[in-house]
């Protein structure tokens, strides 16, 4: 791998870690349906939302890693 496809990598999964693990969990608590929710209800959501992406990513990285592309 040369350095400028590591740096596009590298790239690549600061913006889905910043996108998805960040920035939409983030959105989802401020809809009007989860803002309005009770507050461990609101917690709840927002705790799951940002699991969900976390793991996955962290599911895609250790995948593209064992198939050599990281």
């Amino acid at each position: 791998m040369t350095w400028r496809q590591g740096a596009i990598w590298a790239l690549a999964i600061f913006a889905y870690f910043a996108a998805f693990a960040v920035w939409l969990p983030s959105w989802i608590l401020h809809l009007s349906v989860v803002a309005s929710a009770p507050a461990n209800i609101h917690d709840l959501i927002g705790v799951v939302a940002w699991l969900g992406f976390f793991v996955f990513g962290m599911w895609a990285l250790r995948h593209l890693q064992a198939r050599g592309r990281i």
